[in-house]
C-alpha cells in the first residue's frame, strides 16, 4: 500500500489486516514503495494518486505495470467543487 497521510492508510491498513490478508505495512514515496517490492513481492498494491515528493502513484503503476496488479485509492475534501454533494 502506497499512502503518505497517516489516518487514510490506517483506515486501509487495519480492515484488511483484520480480514486475514498479510499486508505490508504502508510506504510513503516512491522510494520506499520499491525497497518494499523488491524485499516483500507482494501479490497486489493499492496506490494513492498524490504522494509528497516528486514522484506520484501513477509514476508508480508505470514501474509496476507488467508485474504487479494494483488500484488507486485517491482522496479529495468536499467543499473545493470537486465532488457531486458540494
Amino acid at each position: 500500500m502506497v499512502e503518505d497521510a497517516a489516518l487514510y492508510a490506517d483506515k486501509l491498513y487495519s480492515p484488511l489486516f483484520s480480514s486475514g490478508y498479510d499486508v505490508i505495512e504502508p510506504a510513503i514515496n516512491y522510494i520506499e514503495v520499491l525497497k518494499k517490492i523488491e524485499e516483500e513481492s507482494p501479490d497486489f498494491a493499492i496506490l494513492d494518486i498524490q504522494l509528497s515528493g516528486n514522484k506520484t502513484g501513477i509514476d508508480i503503476a508505470k514501474k509496476l505495470m507488467l508485474t504487479i496488479p494494483f488500484h488507486f485509492f485517491f482522496k479529495f475534501q468536499c467543499g473545493q467543487g470537486n465532488c457531486r454533494s458540494c
